[in-house]
């Protein structure tokens, strides 16, 4: 009997230390914006909305493709999760049911292709829908949609604990979401509008000031890309937030050096941003493999130099607004790529370095490889 004992508590420690070491070394599967959209009536109900064609053609071969190429080197490694950075879905459904079907069909669509969990947060096309007298705020729509679909795919998955959702600012609906797996931090994070409560992002860095990385899926992060097409249209850049809020959360995510996981701008990206203050590694992916995709991807950007020239050609925000960004932010800028790519990306993570790949459209070879360093 007593070496059953043993036996036992011999297996019960080896199992419980092969848990803790896939969860200190792991991969995640990282997707940009995928527009899931369908010629579908309960979708579009006729005379509301029709289909978008560039993601209907999208939808047809080139995603699956670029799906499948995910979830085969997903399946090489201990993946714990695939992280997709919101516009999930083109939106423009017309009526609350048609927006709520739209997203069920997507996150359905989208996990079809995978073996591990799909976990999405919102962007702005997520949210897209208009709203009849007495139907519920797009925002409330999206809260039951995590509810019903991110959250128990959270609670189901091995090794996660969730800590908490809570809500943007100027809103009720709990549209955030913060986890850990493992030694990490992460937070599906709704970038609307005014952004996550300031408070209760704060409260939760700081009680999890211990995780080895804080990684932030976002559908637009804190950093301005150098593009001409609505710069300012970041997390926290909302026009009408006071100043004092923006500084606050970019100092808030330099003090814990925040990974970014981005889309919204439909290209592959990365910058790093280091003050005294420390440090902000941004990513951005796209999915959106349209024709003007070439086969062969190169980044047109390698280096800081040349960051916030685009941004000052904008004609969307004023010369004084735009040369304002780049003054804040270009001294900080250390270092950038940028290129018009789709595709997707692998974060391998361990306690040395966090190694991301990029794999353009439907490759199973690296085009581009960042280590982040701790």
């Amino acid at each position: 009997m007593k070496i059953f004992f043993r036996m036992a508590f011999l297996f019960a420690a080896l199992f419980a230390l092969s848990i803790c070491t896939a969860q200190d070394s792991y991969r995640i599967v990282f997707l940009g914006d995928t527009h899931y959209d369908a010629e579908d009536v309960k979708l579009h109900p006729e005379g509301i909305s029709k289909a978008y064609p560039r993601d209907i053609e999208m939808w047809k071969e080139r995603l699956p493709k670029l799906l499948t190429a995910a979830n085969q080197k997903a399946a090489e490694s201990n993946t714990a999760f695939v992280l997709q950075a919101g516009d999930m879905v083109e939106g423009g459904g017309g009526t609350a049911d048609a927006h709520k079907n739209m997203l069920e069909a997507g996150y359905k669509k989208l996990q079809s292709y995978f073996s591990v969990p799909v976990l999405t947060t919102c962007g702005n096309h997520d949210i897209s829908t208009k709203i009849r007298k007495g139907e519920p705020y797009p925002a409330q729509i999206y809260e039951k949609f995590l509810q019903q679909n991110v959250l128990p795919a959270l609670n189901k998955t091995e090794g996660i604990k969730v800590l908490s959702a809570f809500n943007n600012n100027h809103s009720s609906a709990k549209t955030n979401i913060a986890f850990r797996y493992g030694n990490d931090l992460y937070l599906l994070m709704n970038f609307n509008s005014y952004g996550p409560d300031l408070d209760k992002l704060k409260e939760v860095l700081e009680q999890n000031a211990d995780a080895r990385y804080k990684i932030i899926l976002s559908h637009a992060g804190p950093l301005p890309w150098d593009r001409s097409w609505r710069p300012e249209w970041r997390l926290y850049g909302y026009v009408k937030m006071e100043k004092e809020k923006r500084d606050a959360a970019l100092e808030l995510f330099q003090k814990y050096n925040c990974i970014f996981l981005t889309g919204h701008y439909h290209g592959v990206s990365y910058l790093e941003y280091a003050t005294e203050k420390g440090t902000i590694h941004q990513l951005m992916n796209s999915c959106v493999w349209t024709p003007n995709i070439t086969e062969n991807f190169a980044f047109k950007t390698t280096t800081p130099d040349n960051y916030g020239s685009r941004i000052l050609a904008t004609k969307i925000i004023s010369r004084e607004a735009a040369q304002e960004l780049v003054n804040t932010f270009k001294p900080g800028i250390k270092k950038y790529y940028n290129g018009n790519g789709a595709g997707y990306m692998t974060l391998d993570l361990n306690d040395q370095n966090v190694t991301v790949n990029y794999y353009h459209r439907d490759e199973n070879t690296p085009s581009a490889t960042f280590t982040i360093t701790q």
